[in-house]
């Protein structure tokens, strides 16, 4: 989506800027007002003029629209995936996350995604701990971290040479 464009046709100056992290910056029940507003949007979407749907970018026209702050650019989403070498620490139990990033330098993220099938050990840890915090049995964490690990190291690698080697003698 051309922002300026956007910007232009609402008449504002700065775009909120949510990208991947949508789903997690409201809260209930003040969020009624802005996912009302990205409804409004969504319904009229083709104004906008964007190739395709994005709910992040209609819910950051919404924001603007509503006039909310746009995050700060640095800090706010966080991936294990950009952490430079082993420099990724977090504990959900603490509210606490930090690594160095190649770009950023060292970022604290107020949010981390994790990718399917990226640091499943971590993941795992991180839900174990949680859970257990919550008094919530836990069961099958590790073996699902284990079966992600094959998928992602074995499966999917043995599943590409398969398919090379099916070209190769021409069955494809």
């Amino acid at each position: 989506m051309n922002r300026k464009y956007v910007l232009d046709l609402i008449n504002k100056k700065q775009f909120s800027v949510i990208d991947g992290a949508g789903h997690a910056y409201f809260e209930k029940p003040a969020c009624k007002v802005v996912f009302d507003e990205g409804r409004k949007i969504l319904s009229d979407y083709e104004k906008y003029k964007a190739t395709r749907f994005a709910d992040e970018d209609a819910m950051g026209i919404a924001m603007t629209l509503l006039d909310i702050e746009p995050k700060k650019d640095n800090d706010f989403l966080g991936s294990p995936c950009c952490a430079i070498n082993k420099s990724f620490k977090i504990n959900t139990n603490k509210a606490s996350c930090s690594y160095s990033d190649l770009l950023l330098g060292e970022v604290n993220p107020y949010f981390v995604h994790f990718p399917s099938f990226v640091y499943p050990f971590t993941y795992g840890r991180e839900m174990k701990r949680t859970f257990k915090r919550n008094n919530i049995a836990v069961n099958g964490i590790w073996v699902q971290a284990f079966k992600e690990l094959i998928i992602l190291n074995i499966i999917w690698p043995l599943g590409g040479y398969f398919r090379k080697l099916k070209k190769f003698i021409g069955l494809v």
